[in-house]
């Protein structure tokens, strides 16, 4: 699968590179309880329960152009850590996982299995954006090159190790790095007259696995029930499926994760 999106263009005020909104349908693995365009109001400083380009008082709705960029980016939490245990301990041997081999001695599911009921608790959902808009294509290198000439306006503590941001930086799991970039973003002017309506990116776990971040203004709300009906004059659901251990894509991010669904 090759990335396919709609090539950039440099924004001739901001020097940015931007994209017009998707033409495809978004995917999006949600809470069945939540429902897929809820998510939660941000205040305060980033923290790790954030999302890569959470903005505060914007509610950031997250999705991919192919089930295969939800379901991986999605599942990569519930990823078993490589921990090299030969390393640590003088009585294992190499390759040995004595984590692994006492949950199963005590009859539970191995590190890195997911319950039935993960998934009997989420749905897949399938969804379209009503507006047009302009987004930033985070990872193009003329955006990149923005964001090190001017570092000292976004980097938190204006970090100068900041001005040699890349795309491993904007990848990483500090939200502090990534949420900071994402709000100085959303506040450019862009050569429309418009502010960006959210940001293109790709996933951490492919570079062909198209994603985006979709920013819904709330009007100063901070009310939760605010958020569901003024997102969903923005983004409409089209269609949500049960997550069935069957599905091919769902199956090839779990093995790509190292993840034994059930």
């Amino acid at each position: 699968m090759a990335f396919t999106g709609e090539p950039s263009r440099v924004c001739q005020r901001t020097g940015l590179a931007v994209v017009h909104q998707p033409d495809v349908a978004l995917w999006r693995v949600f809470k069945t309880a939540d429902g897929p365009l809820n998510p939660p109001i941000r205040s305060g400083s980033p923290d790790e329960r954030w999302g890569r380009f959470d903005v505060p008082g914007v509610a950031t709705v997250y999705g991919a152009t192919h089930s295969r960029g939800a379901y991986v980016e999605t599942l990569a939490a519930l990823a078993p850590a490589a921990v090299d245990y030969a390393e640590l301990f003088d009585d294992v041997a190499p390759g040995q996982d004595p984590v692994a081999q006492d949950w199963s001695d005590m009859h539970h599911m191995p590190p890195g299995s997911t319950a039935t009921q993960w998934r009997r608790d989420r749905q897949l959902g399938e969804m379209l954006l009503l507006r047009p808009g302009q987004y930033i294509d985070v990872m193009a290198g003329d955006t990149i090159s923005m964001l090190r000439r001017h570092f000292r306006e976004w980097a938190p503590n204006q970090d100068p190790a900041h001005q040699r941001i890349d795309t491993s930086v904007l990848t990483c799991p500090d939200r502090a790095v990534t949420c900071a970039v994402a709000k100085w973003l959303r506040e450019q002017v862009l050569d429309d007259g418009s502010i960006p309506a959210g940001i293109r990116y790709v996933s951490r776990h492919g570079g062909e696995l198209s994603c985006w971040a979709v920013w819904v203004d709330l009007g100063g709300s901070t009310n939760p029930d605010d958020v569901k009906p003024l997102v969903a004059l923005h983004i409409d659901e089209v269609n949500r499926v049960p997550i069935e251990a069957s599905d091919a894509d769902f199956r090839w991010a779990a093995k790509s994760l190292g993840v034994n669904p059930h």
